[in-house]
């Protein structure tokens, strides 16, 4: 879906655009990735803890180490 390229995402994760659904998107892979990698031991906190460093990130940086 054109909602989710990858050039999207990026305008996305730098703050240009503002759009629901891939912000959903983002916010939800991040939430299974914590709980897989036991920083989360819920969903429930799992996905607090996405929308967390979702809220937390500095658009216009990159989101590579």
């Amino acid at each position: 879906d054109e909602d989710l390229a990858p050039g999207r995402l990026a305008a996305l994760w730098r703050g240009e655009i503002d759009d629901p659904a891939p912000t959903a998107a983002v916010i939800g892979t991040a939430a299974i990735a914590l709980q897989l990698t036991d920083h989360a031991k819920t969903p429930a906190e799992a996905q607090a803890l996405a929308e967390l460093l979702w809220r937390r990130r500095v658009p216009g940086q990159s989101a590579r180490p």
